[in-house]
């Protein structure tokens, strides 16, 4: 196994341990959308609504490495996607059904699960829907 492949496995343990916890805790107690555990180059995240509209989304010129991503926070070395024009994204409903999907060198990563707050959302399941090959190139 590569190096690369050995960084993204212990991001995807990492992602699947936070599943109580895709929706973590910070320290001030301001849920947090992402928590990160391992090094990883994201590209790119973003978080839908269960027929696939986005709500919110942000990328990188380059693979980032982060370790966590707050709801409508654009992360350092990031830009906003959607919505257009640096607007707010909405607050999210309580009960609502959500797909969020992490884009990494490595492949995508995505959760899908239900909003627990106005910028926060509880993961039910997680999955890898994309793995990228050991010969082809990051975008």
């Amino acid at each position: 196994m590569s190096r690369s492949s050995s960084s993204w496995g212990r991001l995807m343990i990492g992602l699947a341990l936070v599943a109580g916890g895709v929706v973590g805790c910070r320290g001030d107690l301001k849920p947090s959308l992402l928590v990160i555990s391992g090094p990883a180059g994201l590209q790119s995240f973003q978080l839908a609504e269960e027929d696939g509209a986005v709500l919110w989304s942000v990328a990188a010129a380059k693979p980032t490495t982060l370790s966590r991503i707050d709801y409508g926070v654009v992360p350092d070395g990031f830009r906003q996607v959607t919505p257009a024009g640096n607007e707010p994204p909405r607050a999210l409903i309580p009960g609502e059904w959500l797909r969020s999907d992490l884009v990494g060198v490595e492949g995508t990563f995505r959760h899908e699960g239900v909003a627990t707050g106005p910028d926060s959302f509880q993961p039910l399941t997680s999955q890898m829907v994309l793995r990228r090959s050991e010969s082809e190139p990051p975008d």
